[in-house]
């Protein structure tokens, strides 16, 4: 044995290779650790709280999938929003989705917050001994299991026969909820179905998610906010709208209720009431979408 050293100068390739597997088999269990903390984070918070009431269990695949639920409060209900938070984030963050969340419900919207699966507990997928270069950081299960939790959340709602449902996704949010709508919605079965997007942020090397190119295939109501902390926030929104644009002289025909507006991140967050973005939004919805009677099945997702 050398004395000073953790290792002999020469480490044969096999032993680099075992300690290389285990290194990832290590990181893997910690990765794959995060959701699940999540969930037991939201649980436990929420279970020592007076809203234990709020986390409920959505069956979904061969588990459950943890979220928040609000019904609306009022003697005129106006339907559900399904709240989307950014990747990595929870039902509970950012801020802003938090004051959406329990600020709808008290003029007529129920609200449900689900969360995201972590894209590090994916499985890994197959190495490819191809030459070409791969895109980083992307697994095809990742697009299954988000559209995976929002078709649950969906039946969660319809379940309680509300059939006027709005998504609201914020951050990459946004941008999955765009991208199942234009997958799962048809022009002839889409009636009562709204999208607000809140500063989307489209994933890195998701070749599943191309927002423009959603969004114009969608003729539902759309509110797009943006707000510009950078100079691509304002590019990405240039070319939603101008996406927008190009679809309706397409079908030569506006898209009823699609609006995009800047909005400031730091809005009237001590005023009394909402704050001036959840009022937006409210305002939006009550113009657009609120209390449309639809029959039963109406509105129901594409199979």
């Amino acid at each position: 044995m050398i004395k000073g050293k953790l290792w002999p100068v020469r480490c044969p390739a096999t032993a680099k290779f075992v300690i290389c597997l285990s290194l990832l088999f290590c990181c893997r269990t910690v990765m794959a650790m995060t959701e699940q903390q999540q969930t037991e984070d939201l649980k436990k918070y929420f279970s020592q709280s007076i809203n234990a009431e709020q986390l409920v269990n959505i069956p979904m695949g061969a588990g459950n999938m943890s979220a928040l639920f609000i019904e609306q409060r009022t003697e005129s209900p106006q339907g559900a929003i399904l709240l989307i938070p950014d990747t990595e984030q929870s039902p509970m963050s950012p801020e802003l989705l938090e004051r959406v969340r329990n600020y709808l419900p008290d003029v007529g919207w129920s609200t449900l917050a689900i969360s995201l699966p972590d894209p590090t507990t994916l499985p890994i997928p197959a190495r490819q001994l191809s030459p070409e270069p791969q895109p980083f950081n992307y697994n095809p299960d990742q697009t299954t299991q988000m559209y995976e939790r929002i078709r649950a959340g969906i039946a969660f709602l319809q379940q309680r026969n509300i059939f006027n449902l709005v998504l609201i996704g914020f951050g990459s949010g946004a941008d999955w909820s765009a991208a199942y709508m234009s997958q799962q919605l048809t022009q002839e079965d889409n009636e009562g179905y709204g999208l607000v997007m809140v500063n989307p942020q489209t994933p890195k090397n998701i070749p599943a998610l191309d927002l423009p190119n959603s969004l114009s295939t969608l003729t539902i109501p759309i509110l797009d906010i943006y707000f510009d902390q950078t100079q691509a926030d304002i590019v990405r929104a240039k070319r939603r709208k101008a996406a927008i644009a190009r679809a309706e002289a397409k079908r030569n025909k506006p898209i009823n209720g699609y609006l995009q507006t800047l909005q400031p991140t730091a809005a009237s967050r001590f005023a009394d009431g909402p704050d001036r973005i959840t009022r937006f939004i409210w305002g939006w919805l009550k113009t657009n979408l609120g209390g449309k009677q639809l029959k039963a099945g109406k509105g129901a997702q594409k199979k």
